[in-house]
């Protein structure tokens, strides 16, 4: 998937891939969700300092796609 991202400086069309579906306990709530890692390659920032920056995503699993965990 792809979606529109910026660094605070431009804005690129930034890449992700969903690396699997998980339950993730936030409290005493479980939830279920998807983990999705950013392709980071384009954006500056803090990660043009890290060149294996890593960022993961967990969303929920249904219509809403709220992030729960970063």
């Amino acid at each position: 998937m792809s979606r529109p991202v910026s660094d605070g400086k431009r804005c690129v069309m930034g890449k992700a891939r969903m690396v699997s579906r998980q339950k993730v306990m936030i409290g005493d709530k479980e939830f279920d969700t998807w983990l999705v890692e950013p392709e980071l390659g384009q954006i500056g920032g803090m990660f043009e300092k890290s060149p294996n920056a890593k960022l993961q995503i967990w969303v929920t699993a249904d219509k809403r796609k709220i992030s729960v965990r970063v």
